[in-house]
């Protein structure tokens, strides 16, 4: 029970919408603003805990340009994340 709800806690950390505005304002030369948004998948899809993740520029938030699934598999007493990538 215990490693079940590190797995949900693990994923209410990384459900949501991530920025580096502040790395970006501070060299913009070398960091463009991008955002990341983790949205969490049905149980079903995975039977067990899913995300869709898209990261994007911020000012062209309809044109990600990367997408991926990311499935939590627990292993040994720790939460392992299997990352596949969206063509």
């Amino acid at each position: 029970m215990l490693k079940e709800q590190l797995s949900l806690k693990l994923a209410h950390w990384l459900a949501g919408d991530f920025s580096n505005q502040k790395q970006a304002a501070s060299s913009p030369k070398d960091y463009p603003h991008i955002r990341v948004f983790f949205r969490p998948l049905s149980w079903d899809f995975f039977e067990g805990v899913g995300f869709y993740s898209e990261q994007a520029y911020d000012y062209d938030l309809w044109s990600p340009y990367r997408q991926g699934v990311h499935r939590f598999v627990q292993k040994e007493g720790q939460v392992i994340v299997e990352n596949y990538g969206l063509k």
